[in-house]
């Protein structure tokens, strides 16, 4: 009987710190070595007619891109959220049936600072930017034709 208490115990301990280890934020060389490259996004000067472009965004491309494109849509999301990632195939499918708005993404993971800056209190926050202003927050999952009914009106 000891054993399997002995056992349990140890599977606890075990798992308690792998999760020590992968949600414990980096310091220091670590945190260098593992910083995401960033790259400003670069818009093509002429999109194909059914081209689907979708832009990973960093938190130096927000303002940018917010000030270039006339409609644009953001999606901020976080890649451990169960309907972010049922979101993601539905923001693709918006992205091809409004072609000519701009569509981009941004994990909040990775930029809190520029999620928090934007607005977004929960994931997914999807984000429309008319003329360089904030027309639309619209927080939660929603189907593609939902997404695009919104960001017509």
């Amino acid at each position: 009987m000891w054993i399997y208490i002995l056992a349990i115990g140890l599977a606890l301990l075990a798992g308690y710190l792998i999760w020590l280890q992968v949600s414990r934020p980096k310091t220091g060389a670590q945190a260098a070595s593992k910083a995401p490259e960033k790259k400003m996004v670069e818009l093509p000067a002429k999109r194909e007619q059914n081209e689907v472009i979708i832009y990973e965004l960093t938190e130096e491309d927000i303002p940018a891109i917010i000030e270039k494109e006339p409609d644009l849509v953001i999606l901020v999301f976080a890649p451990w959220c169960g309907y972010c990632k049922k979101m993601a195939p539905e923001f693709v499918k918006a992205a091809g049936l409004k072609p000519k708005c701009t569509w981009a993404r941004l994990n909040a993971e990775e930029f809190p600072e520029a999620a928090k800056k934007l607005g977004a209190d929960s994931f997914p926050t999807t984000f429309h930017f008319k003329n360089g202003k904030m027309e639309k927050a619209l927080p939660g999952a929603m189907t593609a034709d939902k997404l695009v009914n919104q960001v017509v009106q």
